[in-house]
């Protein structure tokens, strides 16, 4: 068994465990989503996505995780109600457990994280991994190198359907999940998409572990602020693009049927700004 399985099975046994223990205790959180018809509809808690060649003593001191928000399911969709079901059955519970791997090795779906899969949060790695002086167009694609998870590990919406942020589950899933996930996977730099992520990661001083912040990309937000106008210095779609492993120029991404190039083009001002984000965090970390 090599460090990414011993990694993998350690990391389901600990959502396992969790997603048992504290299933009362998550199923009482207001506008907690659970899946409609499946008895109590309780969905688990699950691990990161873990690429192929994550421990790949290539990266050694540039070991990266990504951590989002939320996967802000909803209540009657074909997957949560998979989720619910699938977990209490021994020989089908890694689909919900390891949703984030399955999905991506076993289905071709990505990893169900849309930030991560329609392209953007792969560009920020590839851009830290450049910044650190590791070559990253010499990988064979950035998806294999990088972990990438939500710190809550639960959805939530409101009355009205809107997604919404719970505090609670983000302290808890710090403490349960997160924390846990550090100790085993061992990386050498956390990437927090957005502030929330951030308010809670930077505060927890994860002994040799530096944390960077990025904006968080979604189409509102880069449409708000950074748009062609509002660039820091603007790096060219080619030079972005030559930051990537050549195998991952054409990757397929979870927009319209379009590929990481698009994804690029269309958003180089929103790069642009985030290298240069990228350059003013590490210079503040000690």
């Amino acid at each position: 068994m090599n460090e990414r399985e011993k990694a993998i099975n350690a990391l389901i046994k600990n959502a396992r465990d969790v997603s048992t223990s504290r299933k009362s205790e998550v199923l009482g959180w207001p506008n907690i989503v659970t899946a409609v018809g499946k008895g109590d509809g309780y969905i688990p808690g699950y691990i990161p996505y873990i690429g192929k060649d994550f421990f790949s003593k290539k990266l050694e001191g540039a070991r990266i995780i990504i951590y989002a928000l939320s996967q802000n399911l909803k209540s009657d969709m074909d997957l949560a109600k998979d989720w619910a079901t699938s977990w209490h059955e021994p020989d089908k519970d890694e689909k919900a457990l390891n949703r984030q791997n399955c999905s991506c090795e076993k289905e071709g779906k990505g990893i169900m994280m849309h930030p991560f899969d329609t392209g953007h949060l792969p560009v920020i790695a590839a851009m830290l991994l450049e910044q650190l002086g590791k070559n990253p167009n010499s990988l064979a694609s950035i998806y294999d190198v990088v972990a990438a998870t939500n710190l809550s590990k639960y959805s939530f919406r409101n009355a009205s359907g809107r997604t919404t942020d719970c505090n609670e589950s983000l302290n808890k899933c710090l403490e349960w999940f997160t924390q846990y996930e550090i100790e085993i996977l061992k990386p050498d730099y956390i990437i927090c998409a957005g502030n929330a992520v951030w308010g809670m990661l930077n505060k927890n001083k994860f002994e040799g572990v530096k944390i960077v912040k990025v904006a968080f990309p979604s189409l509102q937000v880069i449409n708000r602020w950074h748009k062609k106008y509002k660039a820091c210095k603007k790096y060219k779609p080619d030079e972005i693009l030559s930051m990537l492993p050549k195998n991952d120029h054409e990757k397929d991404v979870d927009y319209k049927g379009k590929n990481l190039r698009y994804i690029i083009e269309r958003d180089f001002v929103y790069f642009s700004n985030m290298y240069s984000e990228i350059d003013k965090r590490l210079k503040c970390i000690p």
